[in-house]
């Protein structure tokens, strides 16, 4: 059971590490196509100069492409595998762009500055929010802290509670509705972009 937690937690770490880093690698690959590369040699170029967790993925890319595949499924598995919209707009504008034809590396060029202001505005939104975000964790512990302190202070003040079935009954009323007076208020703090 941990080890399923700890595989989800490294997961989002590197999805997280990911997402950093994609729009620096996507202006390097707009960089390299501008150099007169292609794409298989732009992914290339960036599996070995680019940055850490991004360069492996694409140097994964190129070792499929080396044993025979084509980039475009390669592509496709990848967006799927990592299921990040980023680099859901970065393959399905590559895709179009080798079938259509047009400027990859102007693409690139735009998307990267787009998944930059995205980070940028999902920054700013949990900055915003932040507070909210603390008030809902101080005012859900607030009633348990203050039983503690009566248990402490007036232990014959909270022994009712305890002890009679009435007593129980509310006590769980309170934890069952302090959880989803957390859950309204952690998911209304909560903005998707």
């Amino acid at each position: 059971m941990l080890d399923g937690f700890y595989l989800k937690f490294k997961e989002k770490r590197l999805r997280r590490h990911i997402d950093n880093e994609l729009p620096e690698a996507v202006d390097m690959l707009a960089m390299a196509l501008r150099a007169g590369r292609s794409l298989e040699q732009a992914i290339d170029f960036v599996s070995h100069e680019g940055p850490r967790h991004v360069a492996l993925e694409f140097r994964g890319i190129i070792e499929e492409v080396k044993l025979g595949r084509g980039i475009d499924e390669v592509l496709e598995e990848w967006k799927k595998r990592l299921s990040l919209e980023d680099i859901r707009v970065l393959v399905e504008s590559i895709i179009i762009l080798r079938q259509t034809g047009g400027n990859l590396a102007e693409v690139f060029s735009i998307i990267a500055a787009t998944i930059r202001e995205r980070h940028l505005l999902a920054e700013r939104i949990r900055t915003f929010t932040s507070s909210a975000r603390y008030q809902a964790i101080l005012l859900s512990l607030l009633p348990f802290a203050l039983m503690a302190g009566l248990a402490f202070m007036s232990p014959w003040y909270v022994k009712p509670l305890v002890s009679s079935w009435l007593g129980r009954s509310f006590l769980f009323a309170m934890v069952f509705f302090q959880s989803v007076g957390f859950v309204w208020m952690r998911s209304i703090s909560r903005i998707e972009i």
